[in-house]
């Protein structure tokens, strides 16, 4: 109930307040969309299979802005992380340094992405587009691709810990939401159109980690 309320009729009256209003809505969307059996990165135009009930939700939060003829973009993101609230980083970090051995699944891949990069990408494009140009959909991410069980072992270099890093399948760590195998998003048709470069989500990475490593 919470993901329709939120992801769909949320939107909904969103798109009417823009509608009324004459503004330019930003809407946040996932990988979710995806159903992950793909084995190249998807583009803005491949079809939604979601397999959860939030990427379901999603999905039809995005057709609701597609259909309501605005000044709009959709911009797909996928594995955020930042030095603030809850997420994947901030619970590694915390795990490595209070635990001898984790478990991390390794056969999911995707995309990590820093949100302040992606917030300054969305910011500069805003920038430069003028009102009035309907709705496009656009993949932002950092550059490259990994796994969790990766993306955790490159924490766990940057700090220097000693925890264990064990790599599990996604059937031995089952969640809440089914997340896809590969969904990986193809973040070139942005880059093209606004000319902004994305950096590797190794060296981002390392920038969060100093961020929090100062916040705390």
């Amino acid at each position: 109930m919470l993901a329709h309320n939120v992801n769909e009729l949320a939107v909904e009256k969103l798109c009417e307040l823009a509608k009324k209003y004459r503004f330019r809505l930003v809407h946040f969307s996932t990988d979710y969309v995806f159903d992950g059996t793909n084995n190249i990165p998807y583009r803005e135009s491949d079809p939604h299979a979601p397999q959860s009930v939030y990427g379901v939700s999603k999905s039809k939060g995005e057709r609701s802005i597609l259909k309501a003829d605005i000044d709009a973009w959709i911009v797909r993101t996928s594995w955020l992380f930042s030095p603030y609230g809850k997420n994947f980083v901030k619970t590694i970090l915390l795990l490595l340094q209070n635990k001898t051995e984790i478990n991390v699944v390794a056969d999911q891949t995707g995309a990590p992405t820093y949100a302040i990069d992606l917030a300054k990408s969305v910011l500069e494009a805003v920038a430069q587009r003028s009102f009035g140009k309907g709705t496009s959909v656009y993949h932002i991410t950092n550059e490259g691709n990994t796994t969790w069980h990766e993306f955790a072992m490159k924490i766990k270099e940057l700090i220097n810990a000693d925890c264990k890093v064990k790599p599990v399948t996604t059937e031995d760590y089952p969640t809440l939401a089914k997340r896809p195998k590969y969904s990986v998003l193809n973040n070139e048709k942005f880059k093209k159109e606004f000319k902004i470069k994305s950096r590797s989500w190794e060296w981002v990475l390392a920038d969060c980690l100093k961020k929090i490593k100062y916040e705390s």
